[in-house]
């Protein structure tokens, strides 16, 4: 647990610069390989973990994302499963919380990272990410100064076949706020969120 909640801007710098490195790479790419194979929607809602949490009050991110899927496996439907580059849009409401009141805060942002999915049966698929992508936040806390930040992300969940192109996404992620040093403070907010959506795939 240590290791995920002290992710360093050397993660998001990495996970960027590998990003760019593929999108520079897709004219070169076979145009099979490098191509949307997803396109949906996720909503969700987190928590801020208890032994980090605010004094201001519960850090309470509502999700609203979109969720585009490139191919990076020649063969999607192959048992060694499906890698994408994943573009992750998204804004969401805030919720500071505390046990007599509540404010409204607004946080938004563009994730880029990469999704292994591996079919477990004909009609369900296990899946692991990593994204990274800067983010603005509306508001100052002890622990994350107001304005711009990075979000970073580690997540699991399954998709659930409904038909032969339309996937359930059940998704968990842990994700930290943090701004790479740029201003103080930069402690950091964590989260455990929870996702579900729809995506039409092409796998």
């Amino acid at each position: 647990m240590a290791f995920i909640f002290n992710m360093r801007k050397s993660f998001c710098t990495v996970v960027l610069l590998v990003s760019l490195a593929t999108l520079g790479r897709a004219q070169d790419l076979e145009p099979k390989r490098f191509r949307i194979i997803e396109k949906g929607f996720l909503i969700g809602v987190g928590h801020g973990i208890d032994s980090l949490n605010l004094p201001e009050g519960n850090y309470v991110p509502t999700f609203f994302i979109g969720h585009i899927g490139f191919s990076l496996t020649k063969k999607p439907n192959s048992n060694k499963g499906i890698f994408t580059f994943n573009l992750e849009p998204q804004l969401n409401p805030v919720f500071i919380r505390k046990a007599e009141s509540s404010k409204t805060e607004l946080e938004f942002g563009l994730n880029m990272g990469f999704q292994h999915i591996y079919p477990i049966t004909k009609n369900i698929y296990s899946y692991i990410l990593i994204s990274a992508g800067p983010h603005f936040i509306s508001v100052n806390t002890v622990r994350l100064a107001r304005g711009f930040c990075f979000s970073d992300n580690l997540g699991a969940g399954l998709y659930v076949a409904l038909n032969k192109s339309l996937r359930l996404n059940l998704g968990f992620r842990l994700r930290h706020l943090s701004n790479a040093e740029l201003k103080s403070p930069n402690h950091g907010i964590n989260t455990f969120n929870y996702h579900i959506g729809l995506s039409k795939a092409l796998w």
